[in-house]
């Protein structure tokens, strides 16, 4: 609509005589650059962030009054029952977004904070972060019951709830039931994101449901294959079973290959080391 008010506003110019100065190139960048920026949103952040989404409203209006201002004497000569329907347009407009799109923002936001919280929680002990992980949980609760189809809200309960697990560890097998729903949940929603499968295997392996586990880490490894995450958690699901360490350690590897700073998997890698040296002791003379 704004590249067609470009056009009009320089089509009227040339039709009454007048330079193209109603709408000068100034504008006519504008209208490419909100264009491209509206190009972007679509690819990439999906008008997630409402900033981003009222920036681009804002200017296109803006663009749109100096572009095509309705002459004077149609203003005047409309007839005041023709607004009443732009006027009902605009409140369902309006009540549509309140209703419809606004609990979507208002769980992401639940969301997005209470995951940021629990990945701060990485580099410190389990014991001193219960208050942080029952906010998180709580939050992503709520964000869930408001906004039931929010996959990734779902997946991340379902890290808070094995989180939970190391906190209250004669609840692991209850709490992996409850992560395994909560991990089915988003997967039913998507089975194309990755984190999806790792949730659902870390539930299963809660559970000690070794085969199925690992049967969800594979489909998380053929959708991200060159993801250092999805090598960690694979790593460490084999490095749960004793038989499995010698595989445990080639993924880790590659894990570290792929992503060397990683924090959790130099640490699992050094846990590895110890639990081989306490099986193989050095013999000394």
């Amino acid at each position: 609509m704004v590249i067609a008010c470009v056009r009009r506003a320089r089509a009227s110019a040339r039709a009454v005589g007048i330079e193209a100065n109603v709408c000068p190139y100034l504008w006519q960048g504008v209208a490419l650059g909100l264009a491209a920026f509206g190009l972007q949103l679509f690819v990439d952040f999906h008008f997630k962030i409402p900033a981003l989404a009222m920036a681009l409203a804002t200017l296109a209006g803006l663009l749109v009054r100096r572009c095509w201002s309705p002459p004077a004497r149609s203003v005047s000569a409309r007839p005041a029952l023709l607004r009443v329907p732009l006027i009902v347009a605009g409140l369902v407009v309006v009540a549509g977004l309140i209703l419809l799109v606004g609990p979507h923002y208002r769980a992401e936001a639940l969301r997005y904070s209470a995951r940021q919280a629990i990945d701060k929680l990485v580099d410190r002990e389990f014991a001193d972060y219960r208050d942080t992980l029952v906010t998180a949980r709580a939050a992503m609760t709520r964000a869930v019951a408001i906004d039931p189809a929010n996959a990734q809200a779902w997946a991340d309960l379902a890290y808070a709830t094995s989180l939970w697990g190391h906190l209250e560890p004669r609840r692991t097998h209850e709490l992996g039931l409850e992560a395994e729903l909560q991990a089915i949940r988003a997967l039913t929603l998507s089975k194309v994101v990755p984190e999806f499968w790792l949730r659902h295997a870390v539930a299963l392996d809660m559970q000690k449901r070794w085969l199925e586990a690992g049967d969800s880490c594979i489909q998380a490894m053929n959708l991200a294959p060159s993801h250092a995450l999805v090598w960690y958690y694979y790593s460490y699901h084999l490095s749960i079973n004793p038989a499995g360490l010698p595989q445990a350690r080639a993924a880790l590897a590659i894990c570290l290959r792929l992503d060397p700073d990683n924090g959790p998997a130099q640490l699992l890698r050094q846990q590895l080391a110890a639990r081989e040296t306490s099986r193989h002791p050095a013999h000394h003379e």
